[in-house]
C-alpha cells in the first residue's frame, strides 16, 4: 500500500452510520436511516434506496481488527486497481467484474485504519451500472470530507 502523506484521520470518534450526513444520503436517494451491524471486518452500515428494485444500494464498513486497507493490497480481489481518494491511498475492486454493477472502494486514512464502501447499482440501464466505482469513489470522497470536518 502506498504511504499516507495527508494528515491522519481518526475513525474512532464516528459511528459507522454517521459517516454520511442526512442531506448527503438524500442526494443518494436514501429515505431511511442506515442499518448498522457488526461484521468480521468491523462495524458496517447499509443504506437502501427508495426504489429497492432499480435503486443503488451501498454500505460502509470501518475496518477493525485488520490492517486497514493493507490486507486488500496483499490479498487482491479478482479485479483490483490502486487509486487515490482525496490524496489518500485507496483501491477499487470487485470479486468479479468492475463493469457489472458492483464495486468496493477502500481508503486508508491512518496507519492501520481505513474504511470500505460497497456499491450495488441495480438498474442495468443506468450509465453507472458499467462504472459503479465512480459511485463508490464519490461516496468514499464524501466520507473523507466528513472525517476532516
Amino acid at each position: 500500500m502506498p504511504p499516507i502523506t495527508e494528515p491522519e484521520l481518526d475513525l474512532s470518534s464516528f459511528s459507522v452510520c454517521d459517516l454520511l450526513k442526512a442531506d448527503q444520503l438524500a442526494e443518494l436517494d436514501v429515505a431511511e436511516p442506515g442499518k448498522a451491524e457488526d461484521t468480521s471486518t468491523g462495524p458496517t452500515c447499509a443504506w437502501r434506496p427508495k426504489d429497492r428494485v432499480l435503486g443503488t444500494s451501498f454500505s460502509a464498513t470501518i475496518l477493525e481488527g485488520t490492517d486497514g486497507i493493507e490486507g486488500f493490497y496483499r490479498n487482491r480481489l479478482a479485479e483490483f486497481e490502486a487509486i487515490e481518494i482525496a490524496n489518500y491511498p485507496a483501491f477499487n475492486g470487485s470479486g468479479t467484474d468492475l463493469k457489472s454493477g458492483s464495486c468496493t472502494t477502500g481508503v486508508g486514512v491512518a496507519e492501520g485504519q481505513g474504511f470500505v464502501v460497497q456499491v450495488n447499482v441495480n438498474d442495468e440501464k443506468l450509465p453507472e451500472y458499467t462504472k459503479p466505482c465512480s459511485v463508490s469513489g464519490d461516496i468514499a470522497e464524501t466520507i473523507v470530507g466528513n472525517l476532516k470536518g
